[in-house]
């Protein structure tokens, strides 16, 4: 079975991630995550299947940042590492206004203000007259609903169910007005006025039955 991207990264030996950075997250790791089998202290690589344990930090990192906080699927695992090692930063120096300032608009950049607002709730959750959290976390917030694309007053929202019973009423009206047409033209020829009522038929028919055409391929097309 071939490996994915993640699985290539973890096997991956030829560049190592350099030994200065910092650890991620409180991840100790006494057996090996591939074999199980038992690691030497501060063990870089697992000498039975070779596995690099920083690339297994940093792929634990990732997928733990995806699944708790929703919005950040599109972050590398370096644009996951950033935003996990400037928070680490901002807890070192919290009381640092511009620390947070910087924090939020790289967030902003990377579109991942789930992560800013996850974070200083957080901080909340364990002291809700935190002030710096309260006032970051609605700032987070306001830049995350300014980011959302605007939608202009001229445009009216239709709930979609209305607007498919909307359209089914009229793929129905259209049937009936087929139906009518062909039924006009049958009876044009019990008529004194046979081409009248004929075209009349053609015109109706052909009519419902092009608009008909049309407002499938627009909907297929939606």
């Amino acid at each position: 079975m071939p490996m994915n991207h993640n699985d290539k990264l973890l096997h991956e030996t030829t560049h190592k991630a350099p030994t200065q950075e910092p650890s991620l997250g409180d991840l100790v790791l006494e057996h090996c995550p591939a074999c199980y089998q038992t690691l030497k202290p501060k063990a870089l690589d697992c000498s039975a299947c070779g596995i690099v344990l920083e690339n297994y930090r940093r792929v634990s990192l990732e997928r733990r940042l995806k699944h708790t906080i929703g919005g950040l699927y599109h972050l590398t695992i370096d644009e996951c590492l950033q935003l996990e090692k400037a928070w680490t930063k901002i807890e070192s120096l919290y009381y640092d206004q511009n620390l947070h300032n910087q924090f939020l608009h790289m967030c902003l950049r990377q579109k991942s203000l789930p992560f800013a607002v996850k974070k200083y709730k957080n901080r909340l959750d364990l002291n809700s007259y935190d002030e710096i959290a309260m006032i970051m976390k609605n700032r987070a917030l306001v830049l995350a609903s300014e980011s959302l694309p605007a939608v202009t007053s001229g445009e009216a929202w239709v709930p979609p169910i209305l607007a498919l019973a909307l359209f089914r009423t009229l793929i129905v009206f259209l049937i009936i007005g087929t139906c009518a047409g062909s039924v006009i033209m049958l009876i044009s020829a019990l008529t004194t006025q046979k081409l009248f009522f004929f075209i009349l038929g053609a015109f109706l028919t052909a009519t419902c039955l092009l608009s008909a055409m049309s407002l499938r391929r627009l909907h297929k097309a939606v």
